[in-house]
Order: structure tokens, then sequence, then C-alpha cells
């Protein structure tokens, strides 16, 4: 599971390194074996302003989701 999580941390960074405006696309990475569907999101602690709305789909992303778990207990914070 390490291996993973190290592998999806790596794909994030490269993948997000020199994308901007319009050309920026989601950092959000789906995975569907029959009926289970996972959609990991890279998380952005700050951001401007223009940064909203998020991406179409990242809106569908949470829309669709049954669960969502989240890297804090965000009741905490």
């Amino acid at each position: 599971m390490r291996h993973l999580f190290l592998l999806l941390l790596t794909l994030s960074w490269l993948f997000g390194v020199g994308v901007s405006g319009a050309e920026r696309s989601p950092m959000l990475w789906q995975y569907q074996n029959g009926d289970t569907k996972i959609s990991i999101l890279g998380s952005i602690h700050f951001g401007k302003a223009d940064l909203y709305p998020l991406h179409e789909a990242i809106e569908t992303a949470y829309l669709d989701a049954e669960t969502l778990v989240f890297e804090i207990d965000a009741r905490e914070a």
C-alpha cells in the first residue's frame, strides 16, 4: 500500500508541474473495477480565487461519491 501511495504522490507531482491556466487538468485519478469506483484527488491547501469553480470532473466525482475520506478530521480543523 505504501508503494501505491508513493507512486500516486510522484505522479501527482509530475503531472502538476508546469501546468497552468486553461490548460490545467485536475489532479484526479479514478479506478473502476465492476461496480466499485475509487477517485483520488490531489489536495490543494492554498490557491487563488480563480481556482474556483473546480474542474467539472472533480465536481462530478464529489456528487457521485457515496463516501468521502479526508486526510484529516475536518470536524477538528
